[in-house]
């Protein structure tokens, strides 16, 4: 290995653990209230070093946020490998969601708030790559949906990408709710039991159902 191959080595392995470092501040104290300071001290860098490599805190935040669509869109993939019908595709992709919601509290958090960040992306920066990463994502769900709408399990007068986006909703906002202990005790329920029964409602408004006669 030559000298310049050697140092573009070490500068995306220093990158990666600056990353690493980010994701614990940012996902032990939020976003807002993590600051470069903290993260520079986590990676064991100095504060100059760390622009060096991200220009800001939003910069950097996009590349944790990167991480989490990239594990989140294998996920996806994964659900649907194994499932013929359309409306079966998007039940797997709503558990593999509630799946990645339990195991990534990060990162689930972290997809919404990336997508809801303001400005137009610039070319070659992480911010453009989770916009890409999202449309990959809403285009699993989506094709689902085209797929179902094929088959005959789900309605065909559902417009798929539109439902991708509600499903989204749909699911990031139920997961939330259904997370919250005081609505638990209140409601005296459980997460599973609020997971299971949107996901009922949500099956009954896809399925298409069977031409009267």
């Amino acid at each position: 290995m030559g000298v310049t191959e050697r140092r573009l080595r070490e500068k995306e392995q220093r990158r990666t653990s600056i990353v690493h470092a980010a994701e614990r501040v940012f996902f032990s104290k939020g976003v807002e209230t993590a600051t470069m300071d903290e993260i520079a001290e986590a990676a064991e860098i100095s504060k100059g070093l760390l622009y060096v490599y991200f220009q800001s805190k939003d910069d950097l935040y996009n590349a944790v946020c990167l991480r989490g669509m990239q594990l989140l869109r294998a996920a996806f993939e994964q659900a649907v490998a194994g499932q013929e019908k359309g409306l079966r595709k998007a039940h797997a992709i709503g558990q593999a969601y509630v799946m990645f919601a339990q195991n990534h509290p990060g990162y689930f958090t972290s997809v919404v708030h990336q997508a809801a960040r303001n400005g137009e992306s610039e070319p070659g920066s992480y911010a453009l790559a989770c916009d890409e990463e999202r449309d990959e994502i809403l285009y699993i769900v989506a094709n689902s949906i085209r797929c179902g709408i094929a088959d005959g399990s789900i309605r065909p007068d559902l417009e798929p990408v539109q439902t991708a986006i509600m499903l989204w909703g749909q699911m990031h906002g139920i997961i939330q709710v259904a997370s919250l202990p005081n609505i638990q005790s209140h409601y005296e329920t459980e997460f599973n039991q609020l997971i299971k029964f949107a996901f009922g409602l949500i099956t009954a408004s896809l399925r298409r159902r069977p031409d009267k006669p």
